[in-house]
């Protein structure tokens, strides 16, 4: 558990006490807020009481009592219309934020210890964050994988020096991080996808792009520019101080491209055309990548079962270029 002491004396609303609302209400518990929640689901409220967390219908509330709404990313925040909670936290001026909020503010409290490599996209997430996950691992480092993966940032170890969070995020987490701010950000694609919750592709995409807000000014962007929102968001980057790779698998394409900035300069610039491969160092992570030809049969992907740990498995497909070989 990471307990949440941004908000320490202070009442919170939380809204949602499914797998990211409980771990929330327990962390804020813990940094010493004091907390009113709700679900409209019977089932969810008769866990959270088991979990001695302190419910009360948050439609009978005041709400300008409220420091912040602290909203289940599954809950509407804006389409195809606005939850209730989301409605009367607005009338009454409280910022509405999600547990992926309460994770960045703490963490920025406490001086930003470790690393945290955020991946978003409408398709491979979840392959691509347990695989970056069990490629740091590999390599020596201590990593905690969550976020929309596995578990819930408030079920993860508490913020160390040594520790590098590997976190997917989905376009509704994001949308509810205004703090995000990540030392590594992957964007993988952009295709039509949850339009119903954000009304148009190019919202989506807008809030897609939000990854990057926030990103360190020494941080690494990466982004996959097969689809044309992905491209023009690679497009209107600002990288000056920080290291871009805009990747595509397409046909006839590099694998990957470096982009530069000039010093001092808000904009990037292409690298000079053909296959750009990772360094066999990153300098801000430290993992050590192997790398090999391209081949188009031999691909690498993660699985999880409920029983096993997330282990590699060899797929035909299209290929990469870096790869970390794994333990059978």
């Amino acid at each position: 558990m990471i307990p949440v002491t941004a908000f320490k004396g202070r009442k919170i609303a939380v809204f949602g006490l499914g797998l990211s609302g409980l771990p929330a209400a327990r962390s804020l518990l813990a940094g010493g807020a004091e907390i009113i929640a709700w679900d409209d689901s019977e089932t969810a409220r008769v866990a959270g009481s088991a979990e001695n967390i302190p419910l009360r219908d948050l439609k009978s509330e005041a709400w300008g009592d409220f420091a912040a709404l602290v909203l289940a990313p599954g809950v509407p925040l804006t389409h195809p219309r606005p939850h209730w909670s989301v409605e009367k936290a607005k009338e009454a001026g409280v910022p509405v934020i999600g547990d992926t909020e309460l994770f960045f503010l703490e963490r920025a409290k406490q001086g930003n210890p470790g690393k945290v490599i955020v991946i978003t996209g409408t398709n491979g997430k979840s392959t691509t964050t347990a695989l970056t996950a069990h490629l740091l691992e590999q390599a020596g480092k201590r990593v905690a994988l969550g976020g929309n993966i596995g578990k819930a940032v408030f079920d993860l170890p508490p913020f160390a020096s040594d520790l590098t969070y590997v976190l997917e995020f989905s376009s509704f987490q994001i949308d509810l991080t205004p703090s995000l701010a990540a030392d590594a950000a992957a964007l993988l694609n952009v295709t039509p996808d949850h339009l119903d919750r954000h009304g148009t592709l190019e919202n989506y995409a807008a809030i897609k792009a939000r990854v990057f807000d926030g990103l360190e000014s020494n941080g690494t962007a990466v982004i996959g520019v097969d689809d044309a929102a992905s491209r023009a968001i690679a497009d209107r980057l600002p990288v000056a101080g920080r290291r871009s790779r805009s990747c595509s698998r397409s046909p006839g394409r590099p694998v990957c491209r470096r982009s530069r900035a000039s010093a001092g300069a808000g904009t990037h610039s292409r690298s000079q055309s053909g296959p750009w491969h990772p360094p066999l160092r990153s300098a801000r992570l430290g993992e050590t990548y192997s790398r090999r030809s391209c081949r188009s049969d031999d691909r690498l992907r993660p699985r999880q079962t409920a029983h096993s740990p997330t282990r590699l498995t060899r797929l035909r497909g299209p290929a990469l270029c870096a790869k970390t070989p794994a333990r059978a």
